[in-house]
Order: structure tokens, then C-alpha cells, then sequence
């Protein structure tokens, strides 16, 4: 069981609203929400900072209650992350993760699924991309090289979309990179990750302990 919540109070002393119909009533003078909801989840990873084999999922569901500009207002959100990988070799795994997230209600603007960011997606700025639902698949060949250096080749293709009846295929953004990796310890294949994502319209430098997944 998980219990999640958060309060967000801007402070902008000019703003100027683009997207009125968007924000005007999901938490653009602030807000705040109390939510909760079973955490279930199956782990068969070898290691879970760098995972070379096993699977792992997790099924995340949230109901929410709360108030914003004075308006009682309700919403949900489900989440699914789904990840396998592959020890095609001693040196080279193959890591795959599907993560896909639905919504209901008045969701606050901050709290709704995204794009982007140095763990999925990368290449796209946190929160590029921002709606009701969200689906992305990312692919990663991963290779120990000598000592303490490997490198890795990802891929990922991603959308987030209104309601339930677009379809999920089309309007898709692409993402691709690779990086280094350097091994903390030599007893424990953990890793940094220098990882450079470009996109059709962005770039992205990730430095981060562990991987993206």
C-alpha cells in the first residue's frame, strides 16, 4: 500500500497563460491532494541499480482526493512498468522497459503523465510532453567492455494522448543515444551512465549513478 501527496503554492510575480483551457482549472493557483492505493509489484532482477537478467513489473494505482482554487475536485491514475532483460552473453545484456500510464478526472496540471527526462525518454526536457495518458517503449544494448568500462545503444518511442480512442500509433516521438558507463566497484557491477540522447527538435546529457532502468 502506498500513500502519496503534495501541495504546490506558485509564486510567480507575472505569468501569462497560453493554454487557458488547459490550466485554468487544474491547479494553476496552487493545489493540493492526499492520494492513495495498493502497490503491486513482482521483482526478479539479479541486481536492481544494473540489472543483467530477470524481469520486473509493477502495477501502481492512485485515487486521489483534494482541493484547488477552492473546488473539490477527484482523479485517479494507473500506472504499469514493465521490464525484461536479456544476458545475450557474459559482457551483454539486453534491457527492454514498457511503461504506460492512464488518468481520470480533474488531474492538476503538474501531476499529469510526461515525457521525457534522464530515466525514460531521454532526450526530451522533463515534462515535454504532458496529457491524460501515456505509453512509451524504450530499448538498450548494454556491453562490459575491459576493467570498469562498458557503453550502451538506446532507443525509445513514446506518446502521450487525450483520451483512450486516438490512436496509439500515430503522432509518435522518437528518441535515440548512447553513452558510457563506468563501473563503481569491481565486486559490484553498479555503474555511472554519460549518456547523449538526440531527438528530431532537442538533445539531452544525462550523468546519473545507475541505469536509466
Amino acid at each position: 500500500m502506498a500513500l502519496q501527496g503534495q501541495r504546490l503554492i506558485p509564486e510567480f510575480s507575472e505569468t501569462e497563460t497560453v493554454f487557458d483551457d488547459i490550466v485554468a482549472k487544474n491547479g494553476r493557483g496552487g493545489y493540493s491532494y492526499l492520494g492513495f492505493g495498493p502497490s503491486l509489484m513482482l521483482d526478479r532482477r539479479d541486481h536492481i541499480l544494473s540489472p543483467s537478467s530477470g524481469s520486473f513489473i509493477e502495477l501502481t494505482p492512485l485515487f486521489a482526493l483534494g482541493k484547488t482554487a477552492g473546488s473539490a475536485f477527484n482523479f485517479g491514475m494507473i500506472s504499469l512498468d514493465f521490464r525484461h532483460y536479456w544476458p545475450i552473453s557474459e559482457k551483454i545484456t539486453w534491457a527492454n522497459q514498457l511503461l504506460t500510464q492512464l488518468s481520470y478526472g480533474e488531474v492538476p496540471f503538474r501531476v499529469l503523465p510526461t515525457l521525457g527526462g534522464p530515466f525514460f525518454h531521454r532526450g526530451y526536457y522533463q515534462g515535454r510532453f504532458r496529457d491524460r495518458h501515456l505509453a512509451v517503449l524504450q530499448t538498450e544494448y548494454r556491453q562490459h567492455v575491459i576493467g570498469r568500462f562498458g557503453f550502451a545503444v538506446f532507443g525509445s518511442a513514446g506518446r502521450v494522448y487525450n483520451t483512450l480512442r486516438e490512436d496509439l500509433f500515430k503522432q509518435i516521438h522518437l528518441a535515440a543515444g548512447g553513452g558510457l558507463r563506468f563501473r563503481i566497484s569491481k565486486n559490484d557491477r553498479t555503474n555511472v551512465r554519460l549518456d547523449y540522447s538526440f531527438t528530431p527538435d532537442s538533445r539531452g546529457f544525462y550523468i546519473y549513478f545507475a541505469e536509466a532502468f
